[in-house]
């Protein structure tokens, strides 16, 4: 049995990675404006890290933290008001690591990216309260195919930057 039943389906007996997923997005990504994305499942390209990295972040934090466990962790940022905006989200394999699309790297690497001023660990419960999920669970309301998406990036990700040999 399969957890990609939706992907394997279209896929009609050809690997995942050869099929592209498109989905229309609820905001625009923040680095390049997109507003629909087309993925190939576990392929990660240049639309995957802007996607990833600029727009569903949190929806891959939650799709690593079912399968791993992990600690969700967030860059931030100050704003014009005098608080805290949420920069990017990934989970943290081990103290110190930001584990996100571009794999397992250290803290800093991300606050350089993002122009945060640091990087704190979140519960889930802070994520939904502030609206990075859904009400309940990180996949409420989320198209059925795009869960699956998320799940199959994730299980790359892992097995790409962790039990492929990746020495981090």
């Amino acid at each position: 049995m399969t957890r990609y039943l939706l992907l394997e389906g279209a896929a009609q007996g050809w690997p995942l990675t050869h099929l592209t997923v498109s989905f229309d997005l609820r905001q625009p990504t923040l680095r390049q404006g997109l507003t629909r994305v087309q993925l190939s499942p576990g392929v990660i390209d240049d639309t995957a890290r802007e996607y990833f990295g600029y727009g569903g972040c949190c929806l891959l934090a939650g799709a690593l933290h079912e399968a791993t466990e992990w600690p969700l962790v967030i860059a931030v940022k100050p704003n014009q008001h005098g608080t805290f905006d949420w920069a990017h989200m990934g989970v943290t394999p081990k103290p110190g690591w930001f584990f996100d699309i571009c794999g397992a790297r250290p803290y800093g690497e991300v606050i350089e990216e993002y122009a945060a001023t640091g990087v704190h660990v979140v519960t889930l419960d802070h994520a939904f309260e502030v609206g990075a999920f859904g009400p309940d669970t990180w996949d409420h309301g989320l198209d059925p195919a795009l869960v699956e998406v998320l799940r199959y990036f994730a299980e790359t990700l892992f097995d790409k930057y962790l039990t492929g040999g990746s020495s981090w």
